[in-house]
This record gives structure tokens, C-alpha cells and sequence, in this order.
């Protein structure tokens, strides 16, 4: 039901519903008056935004502009509403897992509910393993020369030959398709490798033993 305030020149604030302004409204000194509409809460903000990472769960802050704003969210692709899904204070985090789909929403009484805000959150392609050739061996040279390969263009790779595991800030790079020369003792000596490229998902981590054999391991 529509509901105008009338106002006349005393003041004096009257209510009338639709029925009543069927009345005449012959009234000396009143206006009619519409009722304002309630300003909405402006839609939660989420960061990082949603998107494809390398890494879960996702640390997700959600923020609310507004004093005193109050938020719920839901994991579970629900809606959250003012009377559904979890609370959270504005500038809060909230642990995001891969594959998931953040939704936010944003209210305060005296004002119309915000839109919903709603993001997912998606694991990113991982850049292929590293390949060896040979792929571990026993020689019975002093030195055997590995090429060390990643099919995904672009990767770059980094290797280790002191047991230590690679990853994409410790460890030797070296391109695609090239090269390594490695001096394995009697006792063996591993060699370790891993790709990556900016976007993707590191690779898994190679490993490979060459040992030397006088005999050749005959």
C-alpha cells in the first residue's frame, strides 16, 4: 500500500494510505509529501578479488563501507541475506578454499540491504614437471651431462644438486633443453628439479640419482 505524508502550513505531519486521498484533498494548506525510499549499504569489497591462484586457502578480507556496517557470508553458494550465512566484522578475513565461491552481503537498519557480492576462487593451472635425460643412471664416466626439460613455454626452471629441494627463489636456473654437467660419486649424488611461471601452479619437484661404477654398474 503506497503511504503519502501531508504537510500542512501549521506543521503538522498526517499519514494518508491510497484510500484516503481518495478523499478530497480540497484542504487548505496541505502538500502531498512522497515517502523517500531507504538508501542501500554499498556492496561488500573483497581482496584479494577472485580469481585463479597458485596457493589455498586464500586469506580473503571483506570489507564494508559505511559506520558500522553489518556483514554475513556464505562458502556453500547460498545466498547470504541479513538472516542467513556468517557473520564477520568489516575488515575481517575469511579463509577461502580452492574451488570455492564467496558470496557478501552487507546491511544496517534505517537501510535497504547492499547487493550481494560474490567471487570465486579457482587453483591455477600447474606448469608441467621437469624431465630428465638420462633419467638416473650408473656410469662408469667421471661426469654425465643431463639435459633438463619443462613442456609449459615460458617456465622457468631451477635445479639443485645438493639434496636440497629447488623451488622458484633457491636452486640454479637453467633453460629448457639445456644442459647440466654433474660430477656423481660412488655414493651417488641427486639431482633435483622444478618449473615455474607467473599465473600457474609450481611444478612438482624432480628427482633423479646418477652414481659413478668403475665397472659401469656391470
Amino acid at each position: 500500500m503506497n503511504v503519502f505524508r501531508l504537510k500542512n502550513s501549521n506543521s503538522t505531519n498526517h499519514k494518508f494510505n491510497r484510500c484516503t486521498l481518495m478523499l478530497p484533498l480540497a484542504l487548505a494548506g496541505f502538500a502531498v509529501l512522497p515517502v523517500q525510499a531507504l538508501t542501500a549499504m554499498a556492496a561488500p569489497l573483497f581482496s584479494p578479488v577472485g580469481g585463479l591462484y597458485a596457493t589455498f586457502p586464500q586469506s580473503v578480507k571483506i570489507t564494508a563501507a559505511g559506520t558500522a556496517p553489518s556483514i554475513r557470508y556464505t562458502l556453500d553458494g547460498t545466498n547470504p541475506s541479513s538472516t542467513h550465512g556468517t557473520l564477520i566484522a568489516s575488515g575481517a578475513v575469511v579463509s577461502v578454499a580452492a574451488g570455492k565461491t564467496l558470496k557478501a552481503i552487507a546491511y544496517k537498519t534505517g537501510f535497504a540491504d547492499s547487493t550481494i557480492t560474490s567471487a570465486t576462487y579457482s587453483l591455477a593451472a600447474k606448469v608441467a614437471t621437469p624431465t630428465f635425460a638420462p633419467d638416473g643412471q650408473t656410469s662408469d664416466l667421471h661426469s654425465v651431462s643431463v639435459t633438463i626439460s619443462c613442456s609449459t613455454s615460458g617456465a622457468t626452471i631451477r635445479y639443485t644438486t645438493d639434496r636440497s629441494t629447488p623451488t622458484s627463489t633457491h636452486g640454479t636456473i637453467i633453460t629448457s633443453g639445456s644442459r647440466v654437467t654433474i660430477f656423481p660419486p660412488a655414493a651417488g649424488l641427486t639431482l633435483k628439479a622444478m618449473a615455474y611461471k607467473s599465473g600457474l601452479t609450481n611444478s612438482a619437484v624432480k628427482s633423479a640419482d646418477y652414481y659413478w661404477d668403475a665397472s659401469g654398474g656391470r
